[in-house]
């Protein structure tokens, strides 16, 4: 969230723990919109200027005692550029979209490719250039990982456990970080160490 990093770091709250240790003890309902409302009436007009965008994800329990995965956007954006990926109409008023399990992961037949491991999303936020930057890296890498691991005579695999599937998206973040170290930009090196956390299905 490098839009955010100079109002965060202003003592509002370091990476969004103290939002939501707040949250864990007022017990209101939607964590997602609670971190909508807090940013919309915590922040400033001049902080407001700018994007300012949170990812939330994690599972909900259903009805059923079963659970599902769900992805929260949290911005006060109102749309990103389908050419160049810029973040478009930052303003005052903050929104909240789940976009995994309502949006992406909706039909029967997607929820059943999850159940079965093979279906997954990607969701980035950031510079637009990184973001373009991965998804171009990550279709090549894909390739070549592919052939890789059809060759029979060669020992490699793909992931087969969580921390497995970890180890992949670090090395194609880390790929993105050491194209920013040896960059133009005035702030070259983007997130510092990738730091990866697994959250496995309860």
């Amino acid at each position: 969230m490098p839009e955010c990093i100079e109002w965060t770091a202003n003592g509002w709250m370091f990476g969004v723990r103290r939002a939501i240790a707040d949250y864990g003890h007022d017990k209101r309902p939607g964590c997602a919109e609670y971190l909508r409302a807090r940013l919309e009436t915590e922040m400033t007009s001049a902080e407001k200027a700018r994007s300012c965008l949170f990812h939330i994800a994690g599972f909900v329990r259903e009805p059923s005692g079963d659970h599902h995965p769900e992805f929260y956007f949290v911005r006060n954006i109102t749309a990103i550029d389908t050419t160049t990926g810029a973040y478009l109409g930052a303003g005052p008023d903050f929104y909240v979209s789940e976009d995994f399990w309502e949006r992406d992961c909706k039909t029967p037949s997607a929820r059943a490719a999850l159940a079965a491991g093979s279906f997954a999303n990607v969701y980035l936020n950031g510079y637009p250039d990184g973001r373009v930057a991965y998804w171009g890296l990550n279709r090549q890498f894909n390739s070549f990982l592919t052939a890789v691991w059809s060759q029979p005579s060669w020992k490699f695999s793909p992931p087969k456990t969580l921390d497995e599937i970890g180890l992949v998206l670090e090395l194609l973040l880390n790929a993105i970080g050491t194209l920013f170290k040896i960059s133009n930009y005035r702030a070259p090196y983007i997130g510092g160490h990738v730091q990866t956390l697994q959250l496995k299905w309860p």
